[in-house]
């Protein structure tokens, strides 16, 4: 019997199908998807721990503070500020433009937001929001930018970092010891955080007496 077709079509159906699984369904989910900025947008990371954080991440290896500890930022979601760079040609447009989507109350606001450029019209509101100004700005033959901006408790009221902590972060850390625990304060950028230079040791020799971290 010639089992060739059959050969055929099955190598064929296996080609198709590593085909569509690799190459048509990543191009579909991610095909359309436009660089964009985030904030910190210079920020340069990873950067290698120096001097005294070099040795504070010792201290924490050596005393199991990853038991209770955490270093990692955590990100609830995003949302997006939208920036005018430049207001091209057509003032009259872009003034009405500013108008309908509510960012200045006023023609005469408006006129001198344009005055100010670069400048950040809008702040915190969603992507399909930031979107449609961006839209009609740029409709109006102005330049815009978007960044997008990191949310969560950790961000905005903790101020344990400017964005969540990624893989990167941890690339000159051997071995990597970032936590999964919360029992204690997370230790994340803590020593930007605290203030008073004898926390760190009443903290080490008495963990318990010292609970709270500004």
């Amino acid at each position: 019997m010639n089992y060739g077709p059959i050969i055929f079509l099955a190598a064929f159906f296996a080609l198709a199908s590593s085909w569509f699984g690799l190459v048509l369904t990543p191009q579909m989910q991610l095909g359309r998807l436009q660089p964009t900025n985030s904030i910190p947008d210079k920020a340069t990371y990873p950067v290698s721990r120096a001097g005294q954080a070099t040795q504070g991440l010792d201290v924490y290896r050596a005393n199991g503070c990853a038991a209770c500890h955490s270093q990692q930022v955590r990100q609830s979601g995003t949302v997006c500020n939208v920036v005018l760079t430049e207001a091209g040609t057509n003032q009259a447009a872009l003034v009405g433009a500013l108008l309908d989507q509510k960012i200045s109350a006023t023609e005469t606001e408006a006129a001198n937001l344009l005055t100010k450029l670069p400048s950040t019209v809008k702040r915190g509101v969603p992507r399909d929001k930031a979107d449609t100004i961006l839209k009609a700005l740029q409709a109006a033959g102005a330049k815009t930018d978007l960044l997008i901006v990191p949310m969560g408790p950790d961000i905005s009221a903790r101020a344990w970092g400017l964005r969540r902590t990624v893989a990167e972060d941890f690339l000159y850390d051997y071995p990597v010891m970032p936590g999964s625990l919360r029992v204690g304060p997370d230790l994340a950028n803590v020593g930007a955080r605290i203030s008073d230079p004898n926390w760190h040791f009443r903290h080490l020799y008495a963990p318990q007496a010292e609970v709270k971290v500004p």
